[in-house]
């Protein structure tokens, strides 16, 4: 789930992009998909914050729980789609990547109920 977040981030961050969608059309579905055979549950969440990379070892704790207080707060978006994403008892595996985002940060959060690995995680695991 790692590497899925990391598509992803690597994907749209250094363009300054928003959204679900890459710059090659490939939907959170199509990412996750991507590292092996999720269970039917599947979501993505994305949260535009100010830190800068490298992150500060010392603050990581602090930033996390910043994004994830921003997460669950969902304010001005209609029907608080993240809250409702890290709340869904369904989403049992989550994985998590930052990355720099033009003039800011961005934190790419995957959800799935379950997952069975495939090859390409095995690679890429050390690389997440």
């Amino acid at each position: 789930m790692n590497l899925s977040a990391k598509t992803h981030c690597d994907d749209i961050g250094p363009f300054g992009l928003k959204g679900h969608f890459g710059t090659d059309q490939t939907s959170p579905f199509d990412r996750i998909v991507k590292f092996g055979k999720p269970g039917w549950w599947r979501g993505e969440n994305l949260v535009f914050h100010n830190e800068s990379f490298p992150l500060d070892a010392d603050k990581v704790d602090e930033i996390a729980k910043k994004i994830v207080f921003k997460m669950f707060i969902d304010a001005g978006i209609a029907g608080r789609p993240n809250r409702s994403r890290i709340l869904n008892p369904e989403f049992n595996l989550v994985g998590i990547y930052s990355c720099p985002h033009k003039d800011q940060s961005m934190t790419v959060i995957d959800f799935t109920s379950s997952m069975d690995e495939n090859d390409l995680t095995q690679q890429g695991i050390m690389e997440a």
